[in-house]
């Protein structure tokens, strides 16, 4: 026969049957996925709403293989993020310099020189700007250059 009970005050009647239900409106959240056969054992009861969060890793070494593809240049123009910094590097050497807008950086110290000290003269030295995210870059590179006569020979 079914009993009734009601709380009032800070008391309760507990219920003692044989055989009774509760009827428990709960869920279980629990996101996760393994390759592996195991259980989560939750025996308990309770006479009220209520959640169980069982969000959870498990520390064992793993490997994803990504087959060998290409991918093909997709040309355009973009819009999205400006870069928050750079990189600038003179032939091969780290500029200590990341702001995204500037004016007169030296960068005579970063070009490279010969072994009395003076910048390598008859080749090419570069200058590479590589921003931290997709964006455009404008620069310009003003060099001065000065030449002395001496009548004959390379100098």
């Amino acid at each position: 026969m079914p009993r009734t009970w009601v709380a009032s005050g800070n008391h309760s009647h507990p219920i003692t049957l044989a055989s009774h239900e509760h009827n428990m409106n709960h869920t279980h959240d629990m996101d996760h996925t393994h390759d592996m056969d195991h259980t989560h054992d939750m025996n308990h009861t309770h006479n009220m709403e209520h959640t169980h969060d069982m969000s959870h890793t498990h520390n064992m070494e793993h490997t994803h293989q990504v087959p060998a593809h290409t991918h093909e240049i997709k040309y355009g123009i973009y819009e999205g993020p400006t870069p928050s910094s750079l990189k600038i590097e003179v032939d091969g050497i780290l500029v200590p310099y990341t702001e995204t807008s500037g004016k007169g950086i030296d960068i005579i110290p970063y070009l490279s020189k010969d072994d009395s000290g003076r910048v390598n003269r008859g080749q090419w030295h570069s200058v590479t700007i590589t921003p931290n995210t997709l964006g455009r870059i404008a620069a310009s590179i003003t060099s001065q250059i000065f030449i002395m006569s001496r009548g004959g020979g390379n100098y």
